[in-house]
This record gives C-alpha cells, structure tokens and sequence, in this order.
C-alpha cells in the first residue's frame, strides 16, 4: 500500500446513509482501490440507514448483546472491516 506522508493529498468523501454490510462492502472495495493506488487515502463520513450497532472483531458478541435493545432483529455479517470494526451487527427496529 503506498505510504502516506504529510504531503500526500487525501480524499474526504461523505457518503449516503447505508446498511451495515454495504457500508462494510464500501470500505472493503475502497481498501483495494488505495492499495492498487488507484484512489488516494480516504477519510469517509457514513451514516446507517438502519440503527446499527458496529463492534470490533476482536470483541465477543457476548459482551455488547446488553446494549442492543430488546425486539431488535441482529444480523452478524462477519467481514473484516478496515477500519478494523470487524464486525457489524445490524439491528433493525
């Protein structure tokens, strides 16, 4: 991947508001495309479209099950992220 330095020129990007998996896919795709140099490093803003709770791959499901309210429907979509979230649990109301 080509290295960033202070002269580098970086892409600030905002996005539509999107599900957890097309917002994972979005990141997955652009890490390819900054790696192959064909974009410049990207700093994106995002929104969900759905309330959505993002958690790290690294942290067991176990541990943020708490914090999603009761009646939510999840969803595990298990890709790695690069911003290194991991996972994304989307949760609808």
């Amino acid at each position: 991947m080509p290295i960033a330095t202070p002269d580098t020129a970086w892409r600030i990007l905002s996005t539509p508001p999107m599900s957890g998996a097309e917002i994972m896919a979005y990141d997955v795709d652009s890490l390819h495309h900054v790696e192959s140099g064909d974009l410049p490093p990207t700093l994106r803003l995002f929104r969900f479209r759905e309330p959505t709770v993002s958690f790290g791959r690294l942290q067991r499901r176990e541990s943020i099950q708490p914090l999603i309210p009761k009646g939510w429907e999840t969803t595990i979509i298990g890709r790695f992220r690069p911003s290194a979230t991991g996972w994304i649990t989307a949760c609808l109301d």
